[in-house]
């Protein structure tokens, strides 16, 4: 009874007034015999009301559950049941509609219509008709999401039609270059909106990293993971962080001896190491933060990035002194400071002169503490951001 009164109350709004006649109402009773009341299964043999009486689509339904039982003996015949409800709606699409579905089910935790534009190629009609049916949910904003058992049966299609990979890399391209855009806003005014942009498409980044390591593309798996570890800092995923990190850090590695390998790697792979040396050292794994960040030093060494290269070293000089060894800490913030002055480049100067001045406090030379911290007062200082270089 609750079946039929699901399919009743879908159909009425799929077809306005629908009072089904006796030998229709037999066929809304059959229909839920067939899909044994699951309401999934319901939903979409209700959507199909558009085009089809009851009677021909519990007539489909049987069909197609006839031809299931014999191709997928060993499946549940409950299971057997939902999925012919699935290949009757997949019958009722269009030859565009058959295309696009199936691309959508590379998404995870759903997505917008620009994702589904630049990833599926699906306009805002093929979407609106993809509701109708049943096969997508829209949350009457702007997200739109499919049913685990849809994307699953979705992705079977996608696979068939030999387009997988096309599709994961367009998936993977569009959430790289979303990571990028937010990360370069996440020091800036509008911090709060990227955070939750982020949080929204957290699934969809984690599906694309995933996929990158899969297919040995470490390029992409460096950009991203690099690119979302701000994120992952400020909403505590330290530890999924640098297990993403340093996954895509061990691909690189094993790609290093490739001559083929992309000649970009280098600077990548530089990235990667200092964001997951950092992270590191939020965990107080210095030991790991200290390797990581040195080894990040000597690729920016290699590379002859300068800017890379002063950036590590404030950071190694914040690792020393948070693990009070002023020593090291000192050396490191004069190296750091004499490396700004020689590139000739005012903007962190004022940053440096003060690290170096809180360490020769901590260190008990007061003298040149007052003279390091007065030099960094009236020292241009770079624009405000929430991650500074040091822990100073």
């Amino acid at each position: 009874y609750s079946a039929v009164q699901l399919f009743l109350r879908r159909a009425s709004q799929v077809r306005r007034n629908f009072a089904p006649a006796e030998d229709e109402a037999r066929a809304v009773a059959r229909i839920c015999r067939l899909v044994e009341g699951l309401p999934l299964a319901i939903e979409l043999a209700a959507a199909a009301l558009h085009t089809r009486s009851c009677t021909a689509i519990a007539d489909a339904i049987e069909r197609s559950s006839m031809g299931l039982s014999s191709e997928l003996r060993a499946m549940p015949q409950r299971h057997r049941s939902i999925r012919a409800a699935f290949e009757h709606s997949w019958r009722l699409l269009s030859a565009g509609e058959q295309q696009i579905f199936p691309r959508l089910s590379v998404f995870r935790g759903g997505f917008d219509q620009d994702a589904a534009a630049e990833v599926a190629r699906a306009t805002p009609q093929t979407l609106a008709v993809l509701i109708d049916k049943s096969l997508l949910r829209w949350d009457g904003v702007a997200r739109y999401d499919m049913h685990e058992l849809l994307r699953q049966f979705a992705g079977e299609k996608l696979e068939q039609a030999g387009d997988t990979r096309q599709a994961c890399n367009a998936h993977l391209l569009h959430y790289l270059t979303l990571a990028e855009s937010a990360e370069s806003q996440l020091a800036g005014a509008e911090v709060v909106r990227e955070l939750n942009r982020l949080d929204v498409e957290h699934d969809n980044t984690r599906a694309g990293l995933r996929w990158a390591l899969e297919q040995g593309d470490s390029a992409s798996a460096l950009r991203l993971s690099a690119a979302m570890s701000k994120f992952w800092e400020v909403r505590g995923f330290l530890s999924e962080a640098r297990q993403w990190l340093e996954q895509a850090l061990t691909l690189s590695r094993e790609l290093g001896a490739n001559t083929s390998a992309d000649p970009a790697l280098p600077r990548w792979s530089a990235r990667a190491l200092t964001q997951a040396g950092r992270l590191a050292w939020c965990q107080a794994d210095f030991t790991s933060a200290r390797d990581l960040l040195e080894e990040s030093l000597n690729v920016h060494r290699q590379l002859n990035d300068q800017h890379g290269f002063n950036f590590v070293l404030g950071i190694l000089g914040g690792l020393a002194f948070d693990q009070g060894d002023y020593a090291t800490a000192r050396t490191r913030y004069e190296e750091y400071l004499a490396s700004l002055r020689a590139e000739g480049d005012p903007r962190w100067v004022g940053d440096a002169l003060f690290c170096v001045g809180i360490v020769a406090y901590n260190q008990g030379e007061y003298t040149a503490a007052q003279a390091q911290l007065e030099e960094s007062l009236t020292t241009p200082k770079a624009s405000p951001r929430i991650w500074t270089i040091s822990s100073c």
